[in-house]
């Protein structure tokens, strides 16, 4: 595949405009245009794109990272269904650390292949600095269960009941539910057995945009 075709397909399964791609590598948008449509193997801008999804230019050629054309399973049309169209995907974010999460701001400009645990596909909007969760402790039960991975959006207003993640002076980072009493901004877990916190000089660092909830 031409280089101009991996950086087109790689875009696109991000959600990605030209400008957003131009923001993240710091490659002009018109070079992004030219380059996307080349037929070249090659680009001296290489590592700067590749960085930009996070990969380095080995990644690129790998062609491990792009969407396949999966069969497509026919129904009776005299029986009844249950199931409705899968939503469909947007791109894929990188599946980070709690760790991670409560300096993202730092980290994302940073963020290389190896210190994603894996990339995670989603149906949302994906923006540059956009990221995934894995859900540990019962304290948002019975709707998030431990192992429901998150999509989350850093660059998203919070509003009051908006889940979102959050992170104290400590940088530790915490998933609850934003909620308003009054003039006040509370941190609510959905499990009643944990107590509600003013959210105080905590800072909201993203908002969750979906979840996913994997049995296997």
């Amino acid at each position: 595949m031409a280089f101009g075709k991996q950086i087109e397909t790689l875009r696109k399964m991000r959600g990605w405009t030209m400008e957003e791609l131009s923001s993240a590598s710091g490659v002009d948008v018109g070079t992004i245009n030219a380059i996307e449509k080349r037929d070249s193997v090659r680009s001296k801008y290489a590592v700067e794109l590749a960085a930009a999804f996070g990969l380095t230019v080995e990644d690129l050629h790998s062609g491990r990272l792009y969407p396949t054309t999966a069969p497509v399973t026919v129904l009776n049309a005299e029986e009844p269904s249950s199931l409705g169209p899968a939503p469909e995907r947007r791109g894929i974010v990188p599946l980070i650390s709690w760790v991670q999460a409560g300096d993202w701001a730092h980290a994302a400009d940073l963020l290389s292949t190896g210190d994603a645990m894996e990339w995670i596909d989603t149906s949302v909007q994906v923006r540059p600095h956009t990221f995934a969760l894995r859900v540990v402790g019962d304290s948002m039960e019975p709707e998030f269960s431990p192992g429901t991975i998150l999509v989350v959006e850093p660059d998203l207003d919070a509003n009051p009941g908006d889940y979102v993640i959050a992170k104290n002076g400590d940088d530790e980072a915490t998933f609850k539910q934003l909620v308003k009493d009054g003039a006040d901004l509370y941190l609510k877990p959905l499990n009643p057995r944990y107590p509600i916190k003013l959210l105080g000089h905590a800072l909201i660092i993203g908002v969750v945009r979906e979840a996913v909830k994997r049995y296997r």
